[in-house]
């Protein structure tokens, strides 16, 4: 089904999906910073539903492009 994301206080709000896209996007998050070389916490000062947010936004603006490459960009634009 459809994750229309809905962001309200701060929360993810939504379907099943919704809340399986935050999840995931969570744990992409934490693989990322287990796996990065140095110290540092890649998505420092961004919350869960701030990288869904903007991976969402990403994907909204890149529609031939899959989740992947959103991931990647995301980890990438946080890297610098």
């Amino acid at each position: 089904s459809h994750a229309h994301l809905n962001i309200e206080n701060g929360a993810a709000k939504g379907n099943s999906a919704v809340h399986y896209f935050v999840a995931f996007v969570s744990g992409y998050m934490t693989a990322i910073n287990i796996s990065h070389e140095r110290e540092k916490n890649v998505f420092s000062g961004m919350t869960r539903i701030d990288a869904a947010n903007w991976v969402a936004s990403w994907c909204r603006s890149n529609p031939n492009s899959g989740l992947a490459k959103a991931l990647e960009n995301l980890a990438e634009s946080r890297s610098k």
